[in-house]
Formats: C-alpha cells, structure tokens, sequence
C-alpha cells in the first residue's frame, strides 16, 4: 500500500511512465523502509518458513520488476493500437 501511495503521486503529477518509473523505484523503497521500521514482527513468519531476509527482498524486487515490465508492455501495446 505504501508503494501505491507514493507512486499515485508520481502518476497526479506525471502520467503514467512516472508511476510506472516511481512504482519500480522510490516506491519499492519506501515500502521496505516502512516494513522495516513499523512491521519488524511480521519477518518471524518468512523465516520460519525458511526464507532469509535478503532473499525475501530479492524476489520481491524482481516480482516488482517483472510488474513494471509488463504494465509498460501493455501499456505500449495499447499507445501502438490506437
């Protein structure tokens, strides 16, 4: 939610290609920091079902990545339709 937050800004003030540009960047970051400092309990269940920290992280990101990537495809697909 704190990604979305941050990134509607982006998209009252931008367009569209910022939201796209502020979800995979500034608003993924925000999240993690926000994660960190108000939800530090909510890890225990990740770990003990084996999953580290660093990697919870690193398939969050490419998850987010992968998000980004196909929005903007589809939304290049749609600008070439019309």
């Amino acid at each position: 939610m704190v990604n979305l937050a941050v990134s509607a800004i982006a998209f009252l003030f931008g367009g569209f290609n910022h939201f796209l540009l502020m979800i995979a960047t500034l608003g993924f970051a925000s999240s993690i920091g926000f994660k960190e400092i108000y939800r530090q309990n909510e890890y225990l269940f990740y770990r003990n079902n084996g999953l580290s920290k660093r990697r919870l992280v690193f398939c969050s990101l490419l998850l987010n990545f992968g998000f980004v990537f196909l929005c903007a495809a589809i939304w290049i697909l749609i600008q070439k339709i019309s």
